[in-house]
Order: C-alpha cells, then structure tokens, then sequence
C-alpha cells in the first residue's frame, strides 16, 4: 500500500505534474470551483441591481408610519429662541455699549484657561494605530 499525503484544499504547490493523476486533477478543479463560487456568492454586483419598484400597500403602509412620527413629534415642545425687544430706533440701539468689560474678562480667562488645558493633554495610545489585515 502506498502512503499519499492528504490533499490541501487550497495549495497544492507540492504537487508536480509528473505526481498529479487524472483524479487528483479533477479534485483540484473542484476545490477551484468551490472558492470560485464562494467568491461569486460574496461578491455583490451593484451594476446588476435594478432599481426597486414598491407596491402601492407598501408605499401606503410607509406614508401611514411616517405620518404617525411626524404627528407624534408637533406635541414635542421645542425651545423657542427668545431675542430681545427692538423697540428702540437703531441709532440708540447701536450707541449702547454691547459688552461689559467684565464679560471681555472673563471670555478672555476663560479662553486662556482652556488653551493651557489644550496644551497640557497628551494622547497616550496602548495598541498600534494601524492595524494589517490578512488578504483571504
């Protein structure tokens, strides 16, 4: 009896042609075929795909449910943007004077504080931040 090593059903670069039999041939071709076939099974083509056409119960059925959402969110109250009264004549509105020294202050604090903040931070990272992938 003769020992014949299992065959891999992916390489078969040990195999020569002078070792390769008829059989071993057609298994090699079906082994191909499968990962051919796999491959198309995965593989979506975007150009082959028309466009979808709804029936009108589906399409009426959407309508409903969106009209229920939008129906369900007027009761929602949303905040109303509050502007100051302008009933006063532009050249008194404009001749006042638009921020206090005090607000100049403390954005100008403010905006310090958060910039030495910024600048204290460092970003340690524990794992690489490219990572290889295998091609099957």
């Amino acid at each position: 009896m003769v020992y014949s090593p299992p065959l891999d059903r992916c390489s078969f670069s040990y195999l020569t042609p002078s070792r390769m039999s008829d059989s071993s041939k057609t298994d090699e071709e079906s082994a191909l075929n499968r990962v051919l076939q796999k491959t198309a099974n995965d593989v979506i083509d975007v150009t082959y795909i028309e466009p979808h056409s709804m029936e009108n119960a589906e399409v009426s059925g959407r309508t409903r449910e969106y009209r229920s959402q939008v129906a369900s969110l007027r009761g929602v109250s949303r905040p109303v943007a509050k502007l100051p009264p302008n009933n006063q004549p532009p050249a008194v509105m404009l001749s006042k004077e638009l921020v206090s020294p005090a607000d100049v202050r403390f954005v100008t604090d403010r905006s310090e504080a958060t910039a030495a903040a910024v600048e204290s931070m460092e970003v340690k990272h524990g794992e690489p931040l490219v990572v290889q992938f295998a091609a099957p």
